[in-house]
């Protein structure tokens, strides 16, 4: 099951959640396998904003 909330994907799986920032674009069928910390931070920033978010409902 995917779910999508302010421009973030989350699936979870079995060994933990996979997180993704679908307003990036260009990333699709990307060889590049080098990770991008920046983008990482940003998808956790933005998930602890949606927690937050959350939170104050």
């Amino acid at each position: 099951m995917r779910r999508e909330c302010r421009g973030l994907a989350e699936v979870p799986r079995s060994n933990g959640l996979l997180l993704q920032m679908i307003s990036d674009t260009g990333n699709f069928n990307n060889a590049n396998i080098v990770p991008d910390h920046a983008a990482s931070e940003a998808v956790v920033c933005r998930l602890a904003e949606l927690t937050a978010w959350m939170r104050r409902c």
